[in-house]
């Protein structure tokens, strides 16, 4: 069974055997920093090894906290990934675990904002990589997901929270309630993303509804 810790009882060494397999994917990091000041090359070094142990099948939070699959530290993973490992691998499984299957019900990670982030992470693979079979594959998934954030637009067309609903897109103590101003924004950058993909797969993204009636070609 996984574990994380486990407590070995006072007895004497020849009465206990303790084995454990250590599985992992093999990320071999393909960049390196070096320069004159002590400080900057250990602060490099800590960074790079803290981001190798966050980083296995998928891309997770942090191995002494959930040690689970979120979009919003995915989405920052993405472009650290580009730079560190330049592995798509680790993009795709990341990207199709969080995403799940149809149909939608609830919001990625039950936050408004982290499906948001998921399409902005497809298009951040796309960018990096010309990775065009991937969005193939996903595509789907993608309107999907746009489909089910329409339906929880208010009567201005702004989308907004539904009940129970987590917004992380400002930790602030501020009124999360009805639409945010930076919700919108990446809402529309999502918009973009989707014209672009659909642009490359000669797929039409106007459905009725929407706020932006953006078609597959971009601009």
């Amino acid at each position: 069974m996984p574990l994380r810790f486990v407590y070995i009882p006072d007895c004497r060494a020849e009465e206990l055997e303790v084995q454990a397999i250590h599985q992992y994917v093999d990320l071999p990091v393909r960049a390196a920093f070096h320069c004159g000041d002590a400080l900057l090359d250990k602060i490099w070094s800590v960074a790079e090894h803290t981001f190798r142990l966050c980083s296995g099948i998928f891309f997770i939070d942090g191995v002494k906290r959930d040690k689970w699959i979120w979009s919003g530290d995915a989405y920052q993973s993405f472009f650290v990934n580009q730079y560190l490992m330049a592995d798509p691998d680790i993009d795709r499984r990341t990207l199709l675990a969080l995403r799940g299957n149809d149909p939608m019900v609830t919001h990625i990670n039950t936050i408004l904002d982290y499906s948001l982030f998921w399409i902005l992470g497809v298009k951040a693979h796309h960018d990096a990589y010309g990775d065009e079979e991937f969005i193939r594959q996903v595509y789907p998934k993608m309107r999907s997901l746009m489909e089910f954030c329409e339906g929880q637009l208010d009567p201005d067309g702004f989308l907004i929270g539904r009940e129970k609903d987590w917004i992380f897109i400002d930790w602030a103590d501020l009124d999360k309630e009805g639409p945010l101003c930076a919700e919108q924004m990446l809402y529309c950058a999502c918009w973009k993303a989707m014209a672009e993909a659909a642009a490359r797969l000669g797929e039409d993204i106007c459905w009725p509804g929407t706020l932006w009636g953006l078609r597959s070609q971009t601009r």
